[in-house]
């Protein structure tokens, strides 16, 4: 029997350990990483890999993930990490470590997150959930899942059960800007024959080994070009435009209001004309000497007549 340390590392970066940055990529990890695919990988070399993630502080959120118990050949059954791969798919950066020499040390990577980006530690036991949080200060996310059973069917279940506690704590996460270490913490014993069949497994070929990820590029950069909207000025507190009356000479206003305003334009239309033809009357009677006199006038002078 032959003592191994078989880890998965995950970081979206990924390795037994594997890592994944689902959003922001980091130059040069994957080639690196690619060079161990069939090897054994010094710890030394691991902890470098991912604090190369750590350093440039994109990430919002750290995510540290511990399944003691875990193996290679639990991973091709692909099933029970629906929610791993999806987030492993999605990811710009993505690193497969199958064998690493020893386990990673996660108590040093959350102390070195935590000293090189600042932010607030989290600790999630068993299926626990993490709480909501809103706030733009980094976290550094540390879940200890459940050891794993050795009964088939119990083990299948368990690990499903752990897919979907992280898919949980990933969906609580403000920002999709986050990195995923997944390994293991335990040591395992292998015998010669699983040391044989193991030697030249790898974690998720169909996507660690995937043609495109020869290429690095930011996969989750969709950018539509578009012109720039330019919206109606409005005030800080009401929009003003709400509040004003409607301009009279407004096509809209005249048109619903047409049968009022022609009889508002035919009785101004009359009264103006009835006012200028009395113009043209009492002008006329100045012309021909003939004052114009009104009934008032007229009264007194009839009266005088009849006393005389």
């Amino acid at each position: 029997m032959k003592v191994l340390w078989h880890g998965i590392l995950c970081a979206f970066l990924i390795m037994n350990v594997w890592a994944t940055v689902p959003l922001l990529l980091v130059p040069k990890i994957q080639e690196y990483v690619r060079q161990y695919n069939k090897l054994e990988m010094p710890l030394q070399r691991v902890t470098e890999v991912i604090q190369r993630a750590i350093d440039s502080c994109n990430a919002d959120a750290v995510v540290l993930v511990n399944q003691p118990g875990i193996t290679l050949d639990d991973l091709e059954d692909y099933q029970s990490f629906i929610v791993l791969r999806s987030y492993s798919f999605m990811s710009s950066t993505l690193g497969a470590i199958p064998r690493v020499t020893r386990p990673v040390n996660l108590d040093g990577l959350s102390s070195y997150a935590l000293r090189k980006c600042g932010g607030k530690y989290i600790e999630a036991n068993g299926l626990d959930e993490i709480d909501t949080y809103i706030d733009s200060r980094k976290r550094v996310i540390r879940i200890n899942l459940p050891e794993l059973p050795d009964e088939p069917e119990a083990r299948r279940e368990a690990l499903e059960l752990a897919d979907l506690s992280l898919r949980k704590t990933l969906r609580k996460l403000p920002s999709p800007y986050h990195l995923v270490v997944y390994t293991s913490s335990t040591m395992g014993l292998l015998n010669v024959n699983d040391e044989t069949r193991w030697a030249t497994k790898t974690i998720f070929p169909d996507l660690s080994e995937d043609a495109s990820r020869s290429v690095e590029f930011e996969r989750n950069e969709h950018v539509m070009e578009v012109d720039r909207p330019f919206p109606s000025k409005r005030t800080k507190l009401l929009n003003l435009t709400a509040f004003q009356c409607s301009h009279l000479l407004d096509h809209e206003v005249i048109y619903e209001n047409e049968m009022l305003i022609l009889g508002i334009l035919a009785v101004t239309f009359v009264f103006l004309l009835l006012q200028l033809l009395k113009l043209i009357l009492i002008a006329y009677r100045w012309s021909f000497g003939r004052p114009y006199i009104t009934t008032a006038h007229v009264k007194p002078h009839i009266k005088a007549t009849k006393a005389e």
